[in-house]
């Protein structure tokens, strides 16, 4: 069954990974994130305009 709180805190515990693993570069974790760690390692941030979205978002909450 589905518990939103195992959902919260796996998210939080990938999202650490995905800061550890590109070193605090939060374009790339968000890049990562949506895209997938491997296309961002091997290919770069193609997914510009939702990296910049996200980093809005952030500003306003």
């Amino acid at each position: 069954p589905y518990k939103l709180s195992d959902n919260i805190e796996l998210g939080a515990i990938y999202l650490r990974s995905l800061m550890n693993g590109f070193h605090g570069n939060l374009n790339e974790v968000i890049s990562a994130y949506n895209e997938g760690g491997w296309s961002v390692v091997h290919r770069g941030i193609f997914n510009w305009k939702y990296v910049n979205n996200v980093r809005a978002l952030m500003q306003r909450f």
